[in-house]
Formats: structure tokens, sequence, C-alpha cells
């Protein structure tokens, strides 16, 4: 009975490391996300100036 316990509760601190990397992984994917919008937007602005200041 005891080894089973313990068997469940190895389980559940693997499941809440996992969970938690999970969640590392997903915030660390979102602000990268963000990181490449305003990188991407502001390429676009740059662009934008360059092309209009030529004409």
């Amino acid at each position: 009975m005891r080894k089973a316990i313990s068997t469940l509760e190895s389980i559940e601190l693997k499941l809440i490391s996992v969970r938690i990397a999970l969640m590392i992984t997903l915030d660390t994917w979102q602000r990268r996300k963000a990181l490449y919008q305003f990188l991407k937007k502001r390429i676009t602005e740059e662009t934008y100036k360059t092309i209009s200041n030529r004409k």
C-alpha cells in the first residue's frame, strides 16, 4: 500500500513539473510571437518611411 502511494506521489510530481515546463514554454513562445509581431510592424513602418522619402 505504501509503495502505491509513493508511486502516485511521484506521478503527481512529474505531472506538476511537466505542467510548469509547458507553462514556461508557452510563455516564451507568446513573448517571442509578440516580439516578432512588433519587429514586423517596425520593419513595415521603416519601409513605408523610406519609400515615401524617395518620392
